[in-house]
């Protein structure tokens, strides 16, 4: 007796242990909103916790159901992807792991995430396949809605940077006369001295307003991923050179002394684009001019770095960054308290600087102390200049000196002067041809509506506008809509040359230019002279 109370007592702690247990795991499988299920392969029978049920919209007590209520259950655009990845567990023992909704007798929706496998026999028959189901909706409602707010935000934008090449268009226009206007009435000689005053500040105004839409469009479009670059040899010494002659009058406005280190005059390529670096480095020392102390200075270095990389230093004498400032530095439109200051600006030029940089695969990077100044630097990728040697260029003569009809006028559109003279080089050696040049597309337009030359060479990526607007612009206008124009780019993908060449470009040529298939372009557009 004794000893079957003994057992019974054993087997009643072990059913209470068992219940308490089966409490435990219903308790944490409802907390974590999910439940487990066990098929029967072969009966077709199908068991699940009692939490499952709720998951699929039946009441908590039902615990017995069958494989095919299951797919019953399943949303009709989830059926197939389903059904598949059951088979391909059963069949081929690939993990059973899918995300898919299902219909409730409601009519609600729900996303469940299921995962499991299949228990086999010795001879690797099927006959369980146990898993775990549990509710994802919340998070399926949240992806939704987060892909929906980006879609959003990306037509926001994309909306945004139309309007703003819109409006740039609309405001350079009337821009345009305003600052065409008022330089030709400052050169009449009428005027009293207080009038050429006022027809200067007019002209200043003019210049601010049109720098402050170009950084404007530029921030959007970098923004937008349209700015398109013309990565390509470019001599560091015309780069500095340029920019020498447009920020010496800047300087001598602010009685700063500038200076450029003889290193920044060696034959020194870098790659990038000629235009951006030229804007990266021109806005670098306008800011070290225009934020220096009373008669301040400002120097440029240049060095080569490790990985044959070309630094570009701008050093100042200014009042230098406080350190609790430094890490706002590059944001738009924070000018770190010059708000109220008499120094133009918008606080974006550096924005648009460090992504510019980027872009050509390079880095900026600054150090500053305050009350003594700063310097910020630029790291661009090195690389050697192609060089055009007489020699060079005799070897080509007989192609086309004797072939090409006399007096022929070339117009080059092209903001890189390497470029530039490299094809000066070229024109040079033929006597029968004269080359126009142009460094920007209003220029361009200008001189071909003007001068009527016999054949354009276009540039595509060019500051203001590209060359195919400049295309579009020359094809509407009657005295140049029959000219040859040749696009001469360093875009040299195949769809850049199927886009070239629905534009309406008469030939594709790319940059580095070889000689030889240059001339015979040439000549096969200007024509030839017979005997």
């Amino acid at each position: 007796l004794g000893r079957w109370v003994g057992n019974l007592y054993e087997r009643r702690h072990a059913m209470y242990a068992l219940y308490r247990s089966e409490q435990r795991l219903i308790r944490s499988q409802n907390f974590a909103n999910i439940g487990t299920w066990d098929w029967n392969i072969r009966s077709g029978e199908l068991f699940w916790s009692e939490r499952v049920a709720s998951l699929f919209g039946h009441d908590d007590g039902r615990q017995k159901t069958t494989y095919e209520d299951f797919l019953k259950s399943i949303h009709p655009e989830d059926y197939d992807a389903v059904v598949a990845a059951v088979s391909a567990c059963i069949e081929k023992g690939e993990v059973y792991d899918i995300e898919h909704r299902v219909v409730w007798p409601n009519g609600e929706v729900h996303w469940l995430h299921e995962s499991g496998d299949v228990v086999r026999a010795d001879d690797d028959t099927p006959i369980n396949m146990l898993g775990a189901v549990r509710d994802i909706t919340r998070r399926k409602h949240s992806e939704l809605a987060l892909r929906q707010a980006r879609e959003q935000a990306e037509a926001a934008n994309r909306a945004k940077s139309e309007f703003l090449s819109s409006m740039s268009h609309e405001l350079r226009t009337p821009l345009n006369a305003i600052l065409g206007f008022s330089q030709l009435l400052e050169s009449d000689e009428s005027l009293s001295e207080e009038q050429r005053e006022s027809t200067h500040d007019i002209i200043n105004a003019g210049n601010h307003l049109l720098a402050l839409i170009n950084e404007v469009l530029d921030l959007s479009k970098i923004e937008a991923g349209m700015m398109e670059l013309s990565i390509e040899p470019i001599a560091l010494g015309q780069l500095i050179d340029t920019v020498r002659r447009l920020a010496t009058p800047i300087a001598e406005n602010h009685r700063i002394t500038l200076s450029f280190d003889d290193t920044c005059l060696a034959h020194q390529g870098i790659r990038a684009d000629f235009t951006r670096a030229k804007q990266v480095l021109l806005n670098l020392v306008s800011n070290a001019i225009k934020y220096n102390r009373e008669r301040g200075s400002v120097t440029v270095r240049c060095q080569v770095v490790e990985d044959g990389r070309v630094r570009i230093q701008v050093d100042d004498t200014g009042t230098g960054i406080p350190e609790k400032m430094q890490d706002r530095l590059f944001k738009a439109f924070d000018r770190l308290g010059a708000e109220g200051s008499s120094i133009d600006g918008t606080g974006i030029g550096l924005v648009i600087t460090r992504q510019l940089v980027e872009l050509m695969g390079g880095e900026i990077g600054f150090s500053s102390t305050e009350d003594q100044g700063s310097s910020f630097w630029v790291e661009l990728p090195g690389d050697s200049l192609p060089e055009v040697t007489d020699e060079a260029l005799a070897s080509h003569v007989p192609v086309a000196a004797a072939a090409l009809h006399a007096h022929k006028r070339v117009l080059y559109i092209e903001d890189n002067p390497v470029n530039l003279k490299l094809v000066q080089k070229l024109i040079d050696k033929r006597t029968t041809l004269e080359l126009l040049c142009a460094e920007e597309p209003y220029a361009g337009l200008a001189l071909a509506r003007a001068e009527q030359p016999d054949l354009i060479l276009l540039d595509i990526n060019l500051p203001g506008m590209s060359g195919y607007e400049v295309l579009e612009e020359l094809r509407r206008m009657e005295e140049t809509r029959d000219i040859p124009v040749i696009a001469l780019t360093a875009n040299a993908m195949g769809d850049d040359m199927s886009r070239g060449e629905q534009a309406g470009f008469d030939d594709y040529l790319t940059k580095p230019i070889a000689i030889k298939p240059f001339l015979e372009t040439l000549k096969h557009h200007l024509g030839v002279i017979e005997g």
